[in-house]
């Protein structure tokens, strides 16, 4: 079953939750610890989104992001803990709430282009850097432990690394000014 096909079973609507809410709980999840500042209750408040987001997934409008559906509930839930209790009035007014609801959503689109351009300058840089790139952020290796792969001196890798990230951010910014990405 794939994301559009609309779920006949209960297992399936599980399914189509799983998968949705997997693209989306990172963004749920940062925007809920923004509002929420005692991190145990912003887990719980996440899980309480999770559930009910599952719980509702019939009701979801296919032809509406996924992401703002969760936002909304997640907002919900947010003020419920609100309500409950004195021990919650750290949390946000409901006015900051709808505005870092705002910025969460056009921060994510922003995201959405520069990951984009990211991904086609990526392609674009010779396989060597890309290499040196991809030990460094995504393996998380030292540069003492690149260099080693690579076969230069540790200080060569800084310098590579910073040449690297430079072209990157060049590109980037080429590719959003003209519209490419």
């Amino acid at each position: 079953m794939d994301d559009q096909q609309v779920p006949t079973t209960r297992l399936e609507a599980h399914e189509l939750f799983a998968r949705l809410w997997t693209r989306v709980q990172s963004p749920v999840s940062g925007y809920i610890r923004s509002l929420v500042p005692d991190p145990h209750l912003a887990d719980d408040v996440l899980q309480d989104v999770a559930v009910t987001c599952m719980r509702k997934i019939d009701e979801y409008d296919r032809s509406r992001s996924f992401r703002a559906w969760c936002m909304g509930i997640a907002r919900i839930q947010v003020l419920r803990y609100r309500r409950e209790g004195a021990r919650y009035r750290l949390l946000a007014h409901e006015d900051v709430l709808e505005a870092v609801a705002e910025v969460q959503e056009e921060l994510s689109d922003e995201m959405k282009v520069r990951t984009n351009a990211l991904r086609q300058c990526l392609k674009e840089i010779p396989m060597k850097t890309r290499r040196m790139l991809d030990l460094q952020y995504a393996r998380k290796h030292s540069h003492a432990s690149i260099a080693g792969f690579l076969q230069v001196k540790t200080g060569s890798v800084k310098v590579m690394l910073s040449r690297a990230r430079a072209s990157l951010r060049e590109c980037i910014e080429k590719k959003l000014a003209n519209g490419t990405a």
